[in-house]
């Protein structure tokens, strides 16, 4: 039978410190951000825009043309409708 031994073996590559460490100019590299850059812009375009907008239009009181803030005068109003009461 074969004997192995307890501790860490260096295999190909060197001992493991030496084999994971990246290259000190790889280090700051901005290519994985451009990656990360398409989802980004999908995140904000299909979620924070729409959400953000959503709490605009919810606290003003909008016409045609012109739009004025009202707060929450637009939820007291909802909830103070008798049709609700009803339904």
């Amino acid at each position: 039978m074969t004997e192995q031994r307890a501790g860490l073996r260096a295999g190909p590559g060197g001992p493991p410190a030496e084999r994971h460490a990246r290259p000190a100019a790889r280090r700051g590299s901005p290519y994985p951000y451009a990656l990360y850059l398409p989802a980004a812009v999908v995140y904000l375009v299909i979620f924070l825009v729409p959400t953000v907008m959503a709490f605009y239009f919810a606290l003003t009181r909008w016409t045609l043309f012109d739009s004025e803030f009202v707060g929450l005068d637009n939820f007291r109003d909802f909830f103070a409708e008798q049709n609700l009461r009803v339904g």
